[in-house]
């Protein structure tokens, strides 16, 4: 047995060793990426009774309640969402192991069934992908309730009740996880026929409480969730014999699997009619049953196909077929492959190793969106949600001409696509063709008037034309430096300038002037105040980390001002974590716009010489606003003007002892290899020398004191 379990668990690390390395793909970028909820604090309360919290149009708290895990964790790191989505697979197959040993009595043979259903690679679909756990989840917790029933049925005395119990609480746990758990007391009302000969009196007084059990979970969505009534609208239930055709054929031949199935895509199913296809399930029913003989294979047809029949047509769902839809009821497949193939042990062998290379190959394409968009688009070439899906993940990762690319053949495919026009304006903008910019976004709000992005957008615009009009034409107008682009998210963008340029020099602020003349500062702090969070959430990346260094840097000197005269910052109480201040609609602590924002969402380690606490042991305040068209060459001028003052980092050469800024203790992590960040910003020489000679390094103590002028 420990020789079976340690193999199981082998093939399947190696399986999917390499989708740990996977980006967030599809729904994981609403669903994680952007889901501002997984900031707030979990209430339990909230996350049962207000589905409304969870981005997915499900509800399945359970499931999302290990998303919000994830993410107190290891915050927007995909490795750790996969380890998760790996471990519950890795313990559904140890489960069908054990569960396996009961049904057939053959350890060998369950060792098929398990390996079968852990290295399928029909499964990445609910693995590999993130947003697919739900599946995995459901049944870990479904399987933990066939276990305990089982071994409830072989006790006696007082544990038997505990046991019975646990079954119990499980399958609860399976329905909150998803909502498929219901089919789970047909599913052991089977097991009871098939394998106890008791009185159905008996055997329906053991059911019962599953079967009260799924009826209290109905009425506790009806009533205190609603939208019931909305998952239970009837399908096409003529196609139950062509679905089934499908999806035994995916598991048989699991051949150009893909992420967006069609009902049209398969032409020799849906091409033929509808009798035929019916006379096929219907023969192949006769005959498997025919064939049948053990109750172990009959009891895996029968959970085969329960497992599987809500998604045959007869409930309209968001989707005509799923491949995560097998997911539950692959076990019941596989507990009948794994029976006739464990006769052959050569046969085996070679099925894992065919299974699990077909999964490897499987999760390198989950690895990024336009990895598995791509992939998709081949079986898919004329659906333009897919092309428009490929241009965002191409906008993403600034690859603008394909974006552009994908958008237009969206838009080809489908005119009048105003997701795909506005976005197209936004590229359109980054190169700077302003009128074409402006264009789009305009047809877009003609053709969706409630496409909010795109109305914000048109009025940044109405900020930008005063700008743009003393100029030939737009791109002049950038280019002159007569806009900086994060600013024109504000009406008053040069306020800001203002403050720099007449209360700060040499990074030192004339605090006492500025305190007479604030009303510069507090106007342009009130714009950041009132910024619509849309308007800011449409900027470029560098824009928004340009607009919240501003703000940051901003609101310290307010602060100061206010306290002002003050020895350090350090003397006001809270200062960084008890005192909110308005930014963009949302009240934020400078802690969190620095640690939060500016830290984990954007992870660009050289904000640390831009961030400025008001201290002489602090970088220089900029002598003006950063931008977002100009940040990089900013950040870098800031960096370097940081670890070239011999005050803030200097080596010893004699004693070989690097001193260094506390500022790379602290913030060890966002650096990396603080020796090779430090040596991009060197002389060439001292670079070198620091590099070979790996200096003892030392960190110096931190000056507090006000960075005043007087």
């Amino acid at each position: 047995m420990k020789t079976f379990l340690f193999s199981l668990i082998l093939l399947t690390v190696l399986a999917y060793l390499n989708s740990f390395g996977n980006s967030f793909v599809w729904d994981d970028q609403n669903n994680i990426v952007h889901n501002e909820h997984l900031k707030e604090p979990v209430i339990l309360r909230n996350l049962f009774l207000s589905p409304q919290e969870s981005p997915a149009q499900f509800y399945r708290p359970l499931s999302y309640l290990s998303i919000r895990i994830d993410h107190a964790l290891w915050g927007l790191k995909p490795f750790g969402y996969h380890l998760t989505n790996f471990v519950f697979h890795l313990f559904n197959a140890i489960l069908i192991l054990l569960l396996a040993i009961k049904l057939t009595n053959s350890t060998f043979t369950s060792f098929v069934v398990a390996a079968l259903f852990a290295l399928h690679p029909v499964q990445t679909e609910a693995v590999t992908y993130i947003s697919g756990r739900s599946d995995p989840i459901c049944l870990f917790f479904l399987l933990c309730s066939f276990y305990a029933y089982i071994k409830y049925l072989s006790l006696n005395g007082h544990k038997k009740e505990w046991v019975f119990s646990a079954a119990i609480v499980s399958f609860a746990a399976a329905l909150f996880s998803k909502e498929i758990a219901l089919v789970f007391p047909g599913l052991i009302f089977l097991y009871d026929f098939l394998f106890y000969d008791s009185p159905s009196r008996i055997r329906l007084k053991r059911n019962l409480p599953f079967i009260l059990t799924g009826i209290s979970f109905l009425l506790f969505r009806f009533i205190f969730i609603r939208g019931l009534q909305e998952e239970l609208v009837p399908g096409k239930i003529y196609l139950l014999p062509k679905l089934l055709l499908l999806y035994l054929k995916m598991l048989i031949l699991p051949f150009n699997l893909h992420m967006h199935y069609s009902l049209n895509d398969d032409v020799f199913f849906f091409g033929m009619p509808l009798f035929l296809s019916a006379l096929i399930f219907i023969g192949t029913i006769i005959l498997a049953l025919k064939q049948i003989k053990r109750r172990p294979t009959m009891f895996g047809l029968g959970w085969f196909l329960m497992g599987l029949l809500p998604y045959l047509g007869l409930f309209k769902l968001n989707s005509g077929m799923a491949e995560h839809w097998l997911y539950l009821a692959s076990f019941g497949f596989f507990l009948v492959i794994g029976q006739l193939a464990a006769k052959k042990k050569k046969l085996v062998l070679f099925m894992l190793v065919f299974l699990s290379v077909l999964t490897v190959r499987r999760n390198f394409v989950w690895r990024d969106d336009a990895s598995i968009y791509q992939d998709t688009l081949k079986y898919n070439p004329y659906d333009p949600g897919l092309h428009y899906n490929l241009g965002n993940a191409y906008l993403r990762g600034n690859d603008l001409d394909n974006a552009l690319q994908e958008y237009s053949t969206a838009l080809m495919l489908k005119p009048g696509y105003a997701y795909a026009l506005n976005n197209m304006g936004i590229i359109l903008e980054k190169k700077h063709k302003m009128q074409e910019a402006l264009d789009c976004y305009k047809e877009a709000v003609k053709i969706s008037p409630d496409l909010t992005a795109a109305v914000n957008n048109i009025r940044r615009f109405q900020f930008l034309a005063p700008a743009f009009a003393e100029e030939p034409t737009h791109d002049a107008a950038l280019t002159s430096g007569a806009v900086k682009p994060e600013h024109s998210l504000l009406k008053n963008y040069n306020l800001y300038d203002k403050v720099l340029v007449e209360f700060v020099s040499d990074g030192r602020v004339d605090y006492p002037a500025l305190k007479k003349n604030i009303a510069l500062l507090d106007n342009y702090l009130e714009e950041i105040a009132q910024l619509n969070p849309e308007v800011l959430e449409s900027a470029s990346r560098n824009e928004k980390i340009a607009f919240y260094i501003n703000a940051y840097n901003a609101l310290t000197l307010r602060i100061i001002t206010v306290h002002y005269p003050v020895k350090s910052i350090k003397d006001i109480p809270g200062v960084w974590d008890k005192l909110k201040f308005k930014v963009a609609g949302r009240e934020l602590t400078l802690g969190y716009l620095e640690h939060e924002i500016l830290r984990k969402e954007f992870k660009e380690p050289r904000i640390h010489f831009a961030l400025v606490c008001a201290s002489i042991g602090c970088p220089e305040l900029a002598d003006q606003p950063f931008t977002g068209k100009d940040l990089n060459a900013q950040l870098d001028k800031q960096a370097q003007k940081f670890i070239n003052n011999k005050s803030k980092v200097r080596l010893d050469r004699k004693n070989n002892i690097f001193y260094l800024s506390s500022i790379f203790k602290w913030f060890k992590e966002d650096f990396g290899d603080v020796i090779a960040f430090i040596g991009r910003y060197l002389p060439e020489d001292e670079a070198n020398l620091i590099s070979d000679e790996y200096p003892r390094i030392k960190y110096l103590s931190y000056d507090w004191l006000l960075n005043s002028k007087r």
